[in-house]
Parts: C-alpha cells; sequence; structure tokens
C-alpha cells in the first residue's frame, strides 16, 4: 500500500512539474525554423529583474532567441539587426506563492522599475513584453523596441495560444504602455 501511494505521489508530482517544462519546450521547439536558442544564465540583464518571480519558483527556464534573418525598424533608425527575444518561464507550488511573487514583480516592473497596479494601464517607460500569469505558472516573452516587427507579433500569437486561457491574466506591454488584457481581447 505504501509503495502504490509513493507512485501515485511521484506520478502526480512529475505530471505537475513537468507540464510547464513540456509547454515551453513544445513552444521553443516551434521557434527553431525562424531563431537559434540559447539558456540564459542568472547574470543576462532583463532575468535578473525577474528575480521577484524566480525567487519562490519550483521550475524555471531562461531562454534567448535569436532571428536567422536581419531586420530594420524606425526604433533601430533602419540600421539591420537580428532580432532577440527573452522567454522565460516560472511554475509555484501553489496559487498563493504564484500571486506573492507577481506582486513582488508589480512593485518593481521591467525595464525602469516602474510600480503596476494590477488591472490598471500605464503609459512609461516600459519595453515590448507579454506575461501570460496563471493559477501557479508565469510566462513572459520580452524584447526591445527596436525589434518589434511583424515577426513578433507572430511569436506573440504563438505564445499567448501556447500558454494562455480563458482564467488567464496578461500583461501586454509596448513602447511606452502597459495593459492588461485576456486571451479573447486578444484574439480579435
Amino acid at each position: 500500500m505504501k509503495l502504490i501511494t509513493l507512485l501515485f505521489i511521484s506520478l502526480t508530482f512529475n505530471f505537475c512539474f513537468g507540464q510547464t517544462n513540456t509547454l515551453s519546450e513544445k513552444f521553443l521547439s516551434s521557434m527553431t525554423d525562424k531563431y537559434t536558442e540559447e539558456e540564459l544564465n542568472d547574470n543576462t540583464q532583463y532575468y535578473r529583474l525577474l528575480l521577484p518571480l524566480k525567487k519562490s519558483a519550483t521550475y524555471t527556464k531562461a531562454v534567448e532567441l535569436k532571428s536567422k534573418v536581419v531586420h530594420s525598424n524606425k526604433n533601430s533608425r533602419f540600421v539591420e539587426r537580428n532580432q532577440l527575444i527573452g522567454f522565460y518561464a516560472f511554475e509555484y507550488p501553489n496559487k498563493k506563492v504564484c500571486k506573492l511573487s507577481v506582486d513582488l514583480l508589480l512593485q518593481c516592473f521591467p525595464n525602469f522599475c516602474v510600480a503596476v497596479e494590477r488591472g490598471k494601464p500605464i503609459n512609461d517607460k516600459i519595453t515590448p513584453s507579454v506575461y501570460i500569469i496563471n493559477d501557479k505558472t508565469v510566462y513572459c516573452i520580452e524584447t526591445f523596441c527596436e525589434d518589434v516587427n511583424e515577426q513578433w507579433k507572430e511569436v506573440l500569437k504563438k505564445f499567448v495560444d501556447t500558454f494562455a486561457d480563458n482564467s488567464s491574466m496578461i500583461i501586454l506591454t509596448e513602447c511606452g504602455k502597459l495593459e492588461w488584457t485576456t486571451k479573447g481581447k486578444l484574439a480579435h
């Protein structure tokens, strides 16, 4: 009986904590046709800014996606560059820890330590990103204003389709603007 109980607990644990990893790998593998992938270390600038999310997480993943083709836009002053996108995944043991971690992040939201209130839009110095907040997980992608283009919009759609559900809270930031939204609103 003890062996069956231990086996059940082990399978439950592996399923719950393996799901974030599986979704992350599914999303990242879908990007390999247009991007190369590199694991990020703890000293990477944006990843350091996500310390409030990272501290209590039971699982984290941080990857930089670099486009295989160059592009330019008005923010890059039309200098060609490879698009860079940061991908981050965090999983927590329960809803309470997830909520507390997000609350800490909102006190000093990246990149410029802007205080953000839940549900309230702001206009401030913010770079493009999407945060998907679920019961026990937070997923984030971010890029530079210089790297916003049609390909970024495709990545954003695929990201939301992969990680958000109808109950997810979503923070969508553009160059200088932050808004709270839902998967349903983004689909339209």
